[in-house]
């Protein structure tokens, strides 16, 4: 259980940008992939060990967009995005 000593003033800090990690293996439901690490962690110590995990080129959290490694649908494959290169992408919804 957390516990706050103080909170009078409480203090909140809302940052508008931030790191968004992948696994580096699509998502599966099934039992049979429970054990898979690589699947179900985000972790960058596990997810760097996968054949199929791609480096970030800028260190920044985005890829640079010229030597970026593409997956089937043109999108990035890099297993770290800023929360600003996820926002831009088609696919993402979120509730205004």
């Amino acid at each position: 259980m957390t516990r706050f000593r103080q909170y009078d003033p409480l203090k909140v800090y809302v940052n508008d940008e931030g790191l968004v990690r992948f696994a580096t293996e699509q998502y599966s439901e099934s039992v049979d992939t429970l054990q898979s690490r690589m699947m179900h962690l985000t972790n960058y110590s596990v997810n760097k060990q996968n054949p199929a995990f791609v480096q970030n080129q800028d260190g920044q959290g985005e890829e640079d967009k010229e030597d970026a490694a593409l997956d089937d649908n043109g999108q990035p494959k890099a297993s770290k995005w800023s929360l600003t290169e996820l926002r831009h992408r088609p696919w993402f919804a979120r509730d205004e």
